[in-house]
Formats: structure tokens, sequence, C-alpha cells
């Protein structure tokens, strides 16, 4: 105990004697004090109390941005550091931070308005703050700068990704990677990123890449397909998908990643070919193949984008749709369900088999599935009728949801008392998608539906 309390009172003189050393202008500490003041208040829950704190921080003028920009830079330092460690570990001990994460990120959030982000010191200290130790400060700097568009931000991203800091380039290829082919002058700089020490940045990298597309674009991603780390193939792979037909060149060596020895390599690549060729044949079974893997959703998504050029991967869908059973499927979707909707037509006789299953769970991932293919379901219509009076509450509101996607008219009879019952739910979710569908199947009836 006696080091912790020799540690306080080293930190303690320390940081008494910063505050000694350091000149305070009364005036400027006066506007400081101010300006943190808006911006707490821009968290407020009040709307008016909000808009008062940006009219406010407006009337200030430019100065007020110097000042949101030292409330962003205010970011903890090693004595903040050490104290809150500490803080942690002794239960009694009371430290209140010098710096504050909620008033830097709504600094951050500032400096993307008119006429603030016209400083010159704005966006410097946005990529600054991409180093922040808070999650939520890097999340709205971040947002800031894709507010702010390629025009302005792309020079001093495309600089950030040669720093030294690589939380850094990693957060500024992130917001790269989303302005997308807005960032095209960024490619020699991401190329390089291709070649980073951290297989993250690389990663990352490849998807921007892929984003941007061209001729640099598609020779830096298909030599990183031979990159020692897995995840940057498997990214590389994803981002020449993306890029469709025009990476066609890198179809002999994407066709090489089916055989990889990694499993999001193989699943990466099969998405790929198909994306690039058009051509289903090799890639099917690859993603079959990979079903068997416990976390499938990857290649259970892949195979539903192929739509009917996946037929053949139906019986191996349906196997994980009886062993996927999610607990609450209405809310979390099963991804074999959704594929299976996706494929359409080809995957209709194998769920009408299995909306008869013992298991609720599966009979509801059945019902939902059909539902997702849409009109050209309705041959199931006769086996999810029964199912509105299932002992199950989620297969009752699975089939009525189902058959109100599917039906044209035949069934309104059987259908309306049953979205009537659902649309009246207290499931604020479930109730909003019965009246949609009920409006659709049946207008009158839906203005009997009780209205929050």
């Amino acid at each position: 105990m006696k080091k912790w309390f020799f540690i306080l009172s080293i930190a303690g003189a320390v940081s008494a004697a910063l505050c000694l050393h350091r000149p305070i202008d009364p005036d400027a500490a006066h506007q400081q004090h101010l300006v943190n003041h808006h911006l707490r208040n821009l968290a407020y829950a009040d709307y008016q109390t909000r808009n008062e704190a940006r009219a406010a921080l407006l009337s200030i003028g430019t100065p007020a941005t110097e000042f949101i920009v030292r409330a962003l830079d205010n970011r903890p330092g090693l004595i903040d550091r050490t104290l809150a460690r500490l803080g942690r570990r002794v239960s009694w001990l009371r430290i209140t931070p010098t710096t504050d994460h909620q008033l830097r990120q709504r600094a951050a959030e500032q400096l993307a308005s008119q006429p603030l982000c016209e400083h010159p010191a704005a966006i410097p200290a946005l990529i600054r703050a991409l180093g922040d130790d808070s999650s939520v400060v890097v999340e709205q700097a971040q947002q800031s700068l894709r507010r702010l568009g390629a025009q302005a931000a792309l020079p001093a991203l495309t600089e950030a990704l040669h720093t030294r800091d690589k939380t850094v380039r990693f957060h500024a290829a992130e917001v790269l990677r989303d302005l997308g082919a807005d960032a095209a002058p960024a490619t020699p700089a991401l190329l390089l990123r291709l070649r980073d020490r951290e297989p993250k940045i690389r990663v990352v990298a490849a998807h921007a890449l892929g984003h941007i597309g061209g001729t640099p674009a598609l020779q830096g991603l298909s030599a990183a397909l031979s990159d020692k780390s897995a995840v940057v193939r498997a990214a590389a792979s994803f981002a020449l998908g993306s890029m469709g037909q025009s990476a066609a060149a890198s179809a002999p060596q994407i066709r090489q990643g089916l055989a990889d020895a990694d499993l999001k390599v193989r699943v990466a690549s099969a998405r790929a070919l198909w994306q690039i060729t058009g051509d289903a044949t090799a890639s099917v079974p690859v993603l079959v193949a990979a079903l068997r893997d416990a976390n499938a959703w990857d290649s259970a998504l892949a195979l539903g984008a192929m739509r009917e050029a996946a037929s053949n991967a139906v019986p191996a869908l349906i196997e994980v749709i009886e062993r996927e059973k999610v607990s609450r499927p209405l809310r979390e979707m099963p991804v074999s369900a959704l594929a299976l909707g996706k494929i359409g037509i080809p995957a209709v006789p194998a769920l009408i088999e299995i909306t008869t299953h013992p298991d609720a769970r599966v009979r509801t991932s059945a019902a939902m599935a059909l539902g997702f293919v849409g009109a050209k379901a309705e041959a199931a219509i006769p086996h999810l009728v029964p199912l509105l009076r299932d002992l199950n509450a989620d297969v009752r509101r699975a089939a009525t949801l189902a058959i109100g996607n599917i039906d044209s008219g035949q069934h309104v009879a059987a259908l309306v008392p049953a979205l009537i019952k659902l649309a009246n739910d207290d499931d604020i979710f479930l109730s909003s998608l019965a009246a949609s569908t009920l409006e659709r199947v049946d207008p009158e009836a839906a203005a009997t539906v009780r209205r929050e």
C-alpha cells in the first residue's frame, strides 16, 4: 500500500508542477470554459438545449474552432492513464478524470459543421483524434471526416496513412474505404499499406482498393492473394470480387484460393470467382463443403447471393436450417432461411417438407424462408395455412407474415383475422410488419387496427 501512496504523491506533485508552470490567459480560459459548456449541452436529450448550444458556438465564430480543437486534443496523458488504472485496482480511491471522452466526442462532431470545418486546424485535429483511446471519439472523428468528404479530407487522410501511429493508419484507411471511388487519389498510399506490418491495416487497405477499383488496385490486390496472412488473402479475394468483371485477369489466381488451407479464404475465393466470372460451377461445391463448419453464415450468405445458380446447395442449406435452430428466429434472422429464400423456386419443395418438422424453430424458419421467396412460392400456401393454428406463437406469426408476402388474394379470408391479431401484438416490430401486410391485403380491415 505504501508503494501506491508513493506513486500517488509523485503523480500529484508532477500534475501540480505542470499546472503551476502553465501560462493561463484569463480570457482564453473563460472562452474555453464557455465552449466546453456548450459542447456538453449538445448531449442533452432536450432538442431546444442542443439547438441553443449549436447557435451559441456559431455566434462565437472562428475562435470557437480553436477552443473546440483544444477540447478534442485534451486526451488522457500518462499520469491520467496511470491514475485511472490505479482507480480500477483500489476500490475506495475516488479519482476524478481531468479529461472527458464525451466532451471530445462532441468536439469531433462540431468540427464537421459549417463554418467551423473551414478553419485550418479542424481537419488535422480530426486526424489526430483517430488515435484517441476512446472508441466513441474515434467513431465520431471518422463520421465527421466522411461528412467533410473526399474533397476536403482526402489530402489529410492520405498523409495519415504514412504516420508511425498504427491506430491512426488503420482508422484513416477505414474512412478511405467508406469514401469509395472518391478516394481514388489515395490509391498509391493504400497500395503501400498492402505491405503494412499490421495485418488488419492490410485488410482495410484491400477493402478500400476494392471499392476504388482501377488497374493499380487490381495489380496490388492480385499480389495480396499470396499474403502470408489468411485474413489478408481473404480480404484481397473479397475486394477483387467486389470489382466484378473488371477483375477478370485475377480469376486464375482466385481459383487457386478455392484449395486454400484456410476456410475463410476458400469461401471468399468462391464468392469472388462467381462475382467475376458469373459461373457458379466451381464455387458452389466449395461453399457447400464450408456449410459443415459451425460458423457457416458467410458461406450461406454467399450461396444466397448466387440465387438460382446455387440450387444444388438446397439440401445442404436445409440441413443447416435444421441445425441452426435460432432461439428467436423472428428477431435473429437465420442466415440459412435467408439464403434459401434468395435461391427461390428451387428451394420451395424442400422448404414445404420441413413445415411439418417437429421442432417449432425449424417450422418458423421454413415459413420465413418461403416468405422471402415471395409470390413464386404460391404452391406452399396450402402448407402454410395450417401453421396459422400452430401451437407455437412464433410459427403462427411467421406463417402469417409469409402468406401475406406470397398470397395473391385467394386466402384472404383465412389470413385477415390472423393479421389483425398480429397487428395488435405488443411486439412493435411484429405489429408494424403485420399492419403493413394487412394494408396491402385488406385496406378496410387495416383501418380497424389500433394506432399508437
